[in-house]
């Protein structure tokens, strides 16, 4: 009995706290936040993209996104060149090149400026450069 006491007590006070938190001034303001509420979530939905891997690519996106944690960017910037590379997926590409535009990794960014001229997208969206013929490249 004296066990199940302070935990009936915790329970007690949980749940007075959130019947408390709940309360509302006026009852207009909840239907307007689960108006605006329900708009917001489809367009957060639409601008998400998934995409199949290789494991091999996904291998590199998740031990590249472990050394970001860990503050070894050099092997982040590694890792995500070679999965752009042998993905072509634009995302890949997009995050590589934000990657090394912010570790200022000019050979790297040539790589992916030109990856992005082979995969035929108009524009590298994080720094709006518009690919040119590279001059290493082939037809």
């Amino acid at each position: 009995m004296h066990k199940s006491a302070p935990l009936l007590v915790t329970c007690l006070l949980g749940l007075s706290l959130a019947g408390c938190a709940s309360l509302n001034g006026s009852g207009e303001d909840t239907t307007t936040e689960a108006q605006a509420a329900p708009e917001a979530k489809p367009a957060s939905e639409a601008s998400i993209e998934y995409a199949d891997f290789e494991p091999d690519v996904l291998y590199l996106l998740l031990t590249g996104e472990i050394a970001a944690q860990r503050g070894r960017y050099d092997v982040t910037l590694v890792n995500y060149l070679k999965a752009a590379k042998k993905s072509r997926d634009k995302g890949v590409i997009e995050r590589a090149m934000r990657i090394a535009q912010s570790l200022n990794g000019d050979n790297a960014q040539t790589q992916l400026a030109a990856l992005c001229w082979k995969s035929t997208l108009t524009t590298c969206r994080p720094c709006g450069y518009l690919p040119s013929r590279p001059s290493n490249a082939t037809n």
